[in-house]
């Protein structure tokens, strides 16, 4: 049988070559700055982040000045296999600071927030109502024998 990415395959080719990985979700305004690239990279995957910093094997963030006739030692220490990178840029997305806060912080924030503006809403609701009652008309009831005018 035929692999279905072989050269010899009929048909379109498929090849993954970048992925993105971040502890924010999607739609978050601070989403952009937290995000990982896990990128195909010769024989290997290699996890970046903006401002060329390259995720090392040890766990530490380099930027990717390598020197000069030194490319494939410097790069062998930033390479991992796909699910290495993928476990490597998960435990740094999650420890990645974001304005000087982990996505946990961030998200823990957005959580107080919103928990905070819906208590004003519900504080603000109840004093609209209470001032509906306060401004209402001061009539006296009618007896039921009786009509006004």
């Amino acid at each position: 049988m035929e692999h279905p990415f072989s050269l010899e395959a009929s048909g379109p080719v498929v090849r993954l070559e970048t992925l993105t990985v971040s502890a924010l979700p999607v739609g978050h305004e601070l989403y952009p700055l937290s995000v990982l690239t896990v990128r195909s990279m010769g024989e290997g995957w290699v996890v970046t982040r903006g401002g060329g910093r390259w995720l090392a094997r040890s766990g530490a963030w380099e930027f990717g000045g390598q020197q000069p006739g030194d490319e494939d030692t410097w790069v062998a220490g930033h390479r991992f296999t796909l699910p290495e990178a993928l476990a490597a840029a998960t435990a740094a997305a999650q420890q990645l600071r974001v304005r000087g806060r982990t996505a946990a912080q961030i998200c823990a924030d957005d959580e107080a927030a919103s928990t905070l503006r819906n208590e004003a809403a519900r504080a603000a609701e109840d004093l609209r109502h209470a001032l509906r009652r306060t401004s209402a008309p001061a009539t006296p009831p009618l007896p039921h024998n009786a009509s006004r005018n």
